[in-house]
């Protein structure tokens, strides 16, 4: 769903407001030339835009046979704000480092809809891993979970996605032409050497 972007800094609060400013939440916006128009990306983008709402849960589709509109959640309402009800955001920009753990708890937790994410932070057990190491983890793991597997070439997308989350792209052993997601801020998983990575374990003094 990501169509291999990480979310952007000001992504989720354009989506955000681009459903506080829709006038029928049943439709999906997202697949709507308005979406390219007020969102000023791509039709991928869009896509993906709309992915990593739902992943990060500050929106949630809402439940019609036919088209799959999005709302925001309550998560959603309270970091970005509402416009309808002239309700403020804590944090629209995010710009405080407590926003940025939230999102993150929510793409690691409990219910979270991205595998990729939930494996390598909960379950994963190296010390250091390389992008080809943590693929044949996933893979292994979704094997013994279903019969629906992917393959190895989707799986090692999705690990890419996961690296550009949490590594900024000006770093050489991962560097990737894009905006840096704010995720990276969290400094979270640092590059070691010949493309491995491993885990900043330790305390954090920038979690409030």
């Amino acid at each position: 769903g990501h169509q291999t972007f990480a979310f952007r800094s000001s992504w989720l609060k354009k989506g955000i407001d681009l459903l506080n400013g829709t006038s029928s939440s049943k439709s999906d916006v997202f697949a709507s030339d308005e979406a390219l128009a007020s969102l000023g990306v791509g039709k991928n983008m869009v896509a993906s835009i709309r992915h990593w709402l739902l992943a990060t849960r500050i929106a949630e589709e809402i439940d019609v046979k036919v088209k799959r509109g999005l709302q925001p959640t309550e998560l959603g309402i309270a970091i970005f704000g509402s416009a309808a009800n002239e309700q403020p955001g804590w944090d629209p920009f995010l710009e405080d480092p407590a926003s940025l753990w939230v999102l993150h708890w929510q793409l690691v937790s409990y219910g979270s809809s991205v595998f990729t994410w939930v494996w390598t932070f909960n379950n994963l057990r190296d010390y250091e891993f390389s992008r080809e190491s943590l693929g044949d983890s996933l893979l292994r793991a979704i094997t013994s979970r279903t019969s629906r597997v992917p393959s190895r070439a989707t799986i090692l997308r999705d690990v890419d996605c996961l690296l550009r989350t949490y590594i900024p792209s000006d770093n050489s052993s991962y560097k990737e032409e894009t905006y840096d997601c704010p995720l990276t801020e969290l400094r979270l998983i640092r590059p070691t050497f010949h493309r491995h990575f491993t885990f900043a374990v330790g305390p954090k003094d920038y979690l409030p």
